[in-house]
């Protein structure tokens, strides 16, 4: 049912009175610039990409184009450019490797899958990925007019990863929707192995004018090991402080939490731990806080 569109507090109907964003430009890797100063490939976050070839037809408009995680290992992860072109997938391997401090980026090889009895309908990675595999070789090309499909540019987001911790609590924001937790350093004797930064998620436990409470999770074999944490705002400072420490799960009953819903039942349902500073004290705790900062 439509609504009256509004400009003011005092009219009758819904409006918008301003609308927040993140503003960044978009550098890109191309054939002349192959290379950026990066501390892991996680900085590089590819967005769209540029297409070339005289088999992409019209379809090189740079907004039809999807990347996808092909897969990751230490130091590169691998990647599929994908356009989408009637009943074709049209496909480009390519991957962002990190050595001595420097990204690099190298298109590997191209592939199409599609006919007119079975069109490609792949929108999801896991679908992608098994296109990818039963893909039919296509030419990798570098030019417009050369036969095949090539990617002449491709086209990125550069973060570097600032952290909380005991050192430095504080960061200049205007808002907690200012800051963004990307993973956490755990610390604690209870961690065992399980410290790898690698294995973090964060869920939102609640979201309040001024701050915002968080849960770091991580699975240990029929465990779920929790810690809460808050970001909070004052004066134009976002401040990050590490709340209270939780488990739960049973060799009977073990926690297979995936989604915030049930991330947040297990948190209530928890057993306390102990809050903890470092890695010989028997307990869990958080060294510091990996983020990404907007605004």
């Amino acid at each position: 049912t439509n609504m009256n569109l509004v400009t003011g507090p005092g009219d009758e109907g819904y409006g918008l009175k301003s609308l927040k964003y993140s503003m960044f430009s978009k550098p890109k890797f191309s054939e002349e610039a192959p290379l950026v100063s990066c501390s892991s490939v996680d900085d590089v976050q590819p967005l769209d990409a540029m297409w070339t070839g005289l088999y992409m037809g019209s379809d090189q408009n740079v907004d039809k184009q999807s990347i996808y995680v092909l897969s990751s290992a230490a130091g590169e992860t691998q990647y599929i450019a994908l356009r989408r072109s009637g009943v074709y997938c049209k496909m480009i391997n390519f991957v962002i490797s990190e050595n001595n401090g420097q990204c690099t980026y190298k298109v590997n090889s191209a592939g199409y899958t599609g006919t007119k009895d079975a069109p490609c309908t792949a929108t999801t990675r896991t679908e992608v990925i098994a296109e990818w595999n039963a893909r039919t070789n296509m030419n990798l090309v570098t030019g417009p007019g050369d036969e095949g499909y090539g990617l002449k540019s491709l086209k990125y987001s550069m973060f570097s990863k600032p952290k909380f911790s005991e050192e430095a609590p504080l960061v200049s924001c205007s808002s907690v929707d200012d800051v963004q937790p990307l993973d956490a350093m755990w610390t604690g004797l209870y961690m065992g192995s399980d410290q790898n930064v690698d294995k973090q998620s964060i869920y939102v436990l609640s979201s309040a004018a001024g701050e915002t409470q968080y849960i770091a999770l991580r699975r240990s074999g029929v465990y779920c090991k929790m810690i809460n944490f808050v970001i909070s705002e004052n004066n134009g400072q976002c401040t990050y402080k590490v709340n209270s420490a939780g488990y739960t799960g049973t060799k009977d009953a073990p926690c297979t939490a995936t989604t915030r819903t049930e991330v947040i039942a297990e948190w209530n349902a928890r057993t306390n731990m102990n809050l903890v500073t470092g890695p010989g004290d028997k307990g869990y705790g958080l060294k510091s806080i990996y983020y990404r900062r907007f605004g």
